[in-house]
């Protein structure tokens, strides 16, 4: 499998893998991948994947549930307990018992055969979404998304409002005039933003907006450029 490589927040990833037993099957998804620009490694089976070092980076694999040797959904739990790797069904033996617990188990879609290619670009653009998340948590060292959901709920208002100008580029000195407030409660108001989310930059603070934003669940508020640029990247 090449590594996973994504592009903007919304777009699908760059490379993928493919676990199929059903050579014709796997030839047909590879495909309709690279219909999308995506490049994809084939294994026939879950062990042949797992072989790979890959298996244990952050990835997108898309897979059967029946397989020779070890099972679809043994192979998700095994995935899960590594580096994040973003797994989606494809299978003509799909069953609601088995979608419902691929999904349980963290899967990213199952999609029955037939389906249609906006389908698949769906679940791939997730697939991507979920990737930049992990990037975030791993290279700024923030917490999941949800964890940051519930941090900024401890803002007040007035801190949000501070929180998006900080986030927009705007010095404490220029915050102040704009909020007819004084220099000091803009710096004390900035302390308490970093402390409740726990937070030691602004890049920091940027990236846990930006995580809340790219979480599937309904997000808070956020500063209007990300919004705007989140609007844009899922209409292209």
């Amino acid at each position: 499998m090449h590594s996973f490589t994504h592009g903007p927040p919304g777009s699908a990833p760059k490379t993928a893998s493919i676990v199929q037993g059903n050579p014709a099957l796997a030839d047909e998804l590879r495909l309709e991948l690279s219909h999308l620009g995506i490049a994809a490694d084939i294994h026939p089976t879950a062990e042949a994947y797992l072989a790979t070092p890959e298996a244990s980076r952050p990835g997108c694999v898309l897979c059967d549930f029946v397989l020779p040797g070890m099972p679809g959904l043994d192979l998700l739990r095994r995935l899960g307990q590594g580096a994040g790797v973003a797994v989606i069904f494809v299978s003509d033996q799909s069953t609601v018992r088995l979608a419902v617990e691929a999904m349980a188990l963290g899967a990213i879609s199952v999609l029955p055969r037939p389906y249609e290619l906006g389908e698949l670009k769906s679940a791939l653009q997730e697939a991507a979404t979920r990737r930049v998340q992990a990037d975030l948590q791993r290279e700024i060292g923030l917490p999941h998304a949800r964890e940051v959901r519930s941090r900024m709920r401890l803002l007040t208002p007035n801190e949000r409002t501070v929180m998006d100008a900080i986030i927009a580029g705007r010095s404490n000195k220029s915050i102040a005039q704009d909020q007819e407030l004084g220099l000091r409660t803009i710096e004390a108001h900035r302390q308490q933003i970093f402390r409740k989310l726990g937070v030691d930059s602004v890049a920091q603070l940027v990236a846990s907006v930006l995580m809340v934003r790219l979480d599937p669940a309904q997000p808070l508020r956020a500063p209007h450029f990300l919004a705007a640029q989140t609007t844009d990247s899922t209409r292209s």
